[in-house]
């Protein structure tokens, strides 16, 4: 892996030349780690102390209960960052499991050489922010839905959500397999298979695979007044 290559599609780095690069990260000590899937990275309390970049495969923040129920918090995929937020945190430690789920080449960034790098270009402390700022409206919109009482609710949400991210108003392609979906709204995916089957039956939607017909907007709405 060419790794100047690979820095400029990170978004904290992707206007830097070749020459750029060189010279910001200069006398640092970056470190490329493959994992194999299901390998567990970090670990939920464990001290936060570098920032991790996805730069192949796919990683997940998990947390895990008592009760032995493992939720999936975020997803993160090529050039995405991981755990920049809980190195800056007071305390500094990590809350959630971070686990490989296709085998990842992974770019760590300890917290002192993240500083530097911000000392040597200001810029880079704005991307950071912007980064933050992104996280935090995505956690707003989750806890949005999550408030959201019935599982119709959460389902009809998520579907104008993406109608609207997919600039359509026919019908949308699910990101994800539904399996996923469920764990994404908090549901257990019979639930979720119920729900969207009465849905259907109520000729509000028809399903494809992951594309989805939407036939009643204004059901839809109306599930949210």
């Amino acid at each position: 892996m060419n790794l100047t290559s690979a820095l400029q599609k990170i978004p904290l780095f992707k206007d830097k030349t070749p020459e750029e690069l060189s010279t910001l990260f200069q006398g640092l000590h970056i470190v490329v780690s493959n994992y194999p899937a299901g390998k567990e990275i970090i670990s939920d309390g464990e001290p936060a102390s570098r920032m991790g970049i996805v730069l192949s495969g796919k990683v997940e923040a998990q947390k895990l209960f008592p009760s032995g129920k493992t939720v999936t918090i975020a997803r993160f995929g090529e050039y995405e960052s991981i755990a920049e937020a809980a190195i800056f945190a007071s305390p500094n430690v990590h809350h959630a499991n971070i686990v490989v789920t296709e085998e990842s080449d992974i770019l760590f960034i300890s917290r002192e050489d993240l500083l530097t790098l911000f000392s040597r270009d200001s810029s880079l402390t704005e991307k950071l922010l912007h980064i933050f700022a992104n996280r935090i409206i995505l956690l707003n919109r989750k806890i949005e839905m999550l408030s959201l009482g019935s599982a119709r609710q959460r389902i009809a949400h998520f579907f104008l959500k993406e109608m609207k991210k997919q600039q359509s108003r026919k019908q949308i392609i699910l990101p994800f397999s539904k399996k996923i979906l469920a764990e994404h709204i908090n549901m257990t995916r019979p639930s979720l298979s119920r729900e969207l089957g009465k849905m259907c039956d109520a000729g509000w939607i028809s399903m494809s695979g992951r594309k989805i017909t939407i036939h009643n907007l204004s059901a839809l709405e109306g599930v949210l007044l």
